[in-house]
């Protein structure tokens, strides 16, 4: 016989054994009742002893388990963890990272180092950014009816396009 068939016939003559006395308890029934103790150790033991078929005293008073709310995480202030909180979702920003909104422009005017400036009719002032190198020339006739959309770019920053003239930019606001 090896050792494998001695080990096996064991669990066997055990599991015969002590099966029948435990019949008054379903092992469903003793799978829910050691699911409800509150300490890892007691658990796990209860369980052994369900699969295994040994009786274990029912426990007189109910146990169970609570699960406390965590308290929120301690804010790090290790090197680098600014760049880590800016990079994690927040919930504050809601549907406004793709939101896009329409204006109309009152004036647009041409900067030094051609950079198109842009006054819209609610008052702000949009800049082109130093780092978009496009010069951007808008003709006569749409500097009357110029609208455009300003939104939020993937990688930080703004973007508008100039509808009529259909090109894009990145922008800054001045005011």
């Amino acid at each position: 016989m090896t050792l494998k068939t001695c080990i096996l016939s064991g669990f066997a003559a055990v599991i015969l054994t002590t099966g029948t006395a435990v019949a008054e308890e379903s092992p469903q029934e003793a799978i829910d009742r050691c699911a409800l103790k509150v300490d890892l150790s007691d658990r796990v033991a209860c369980l052994e002893g369900a699969l295994l078929g040994t009786p274990i005293a029912a426990p007189k008073v109910t146990e169970v388990a609570t699960i406390a709310p965590q308290p929120e995480a301690a804010e790090d202030t290790s090197l680098g963890a600014e760049q880590v909180a800016a990079r994690a979702p927040r919930k504050d920003r809601g549907s406004s990272e793709n939101e896009r909104s329409t204006f109309n422009v009152a004036s647009t005017r041409t900067v030094p180092y051609k950079k198109l400036e842009v006054t819209l009719e609610n008052g702000q002032v949009w800049i082109q950014s130093n780092g978009d190198s496009r010069d951007i020339y808008v003709p006569k006739r749409f500097r009357d009816s110029l609208t455009v959309e300003i939104y939020r770019a993937s990688l930080g920053g703004y973007r508008m396009h100039l509808k009529e003239i259909k090109k894009t930019i990145r922008v800054r606001r001045l005011k």
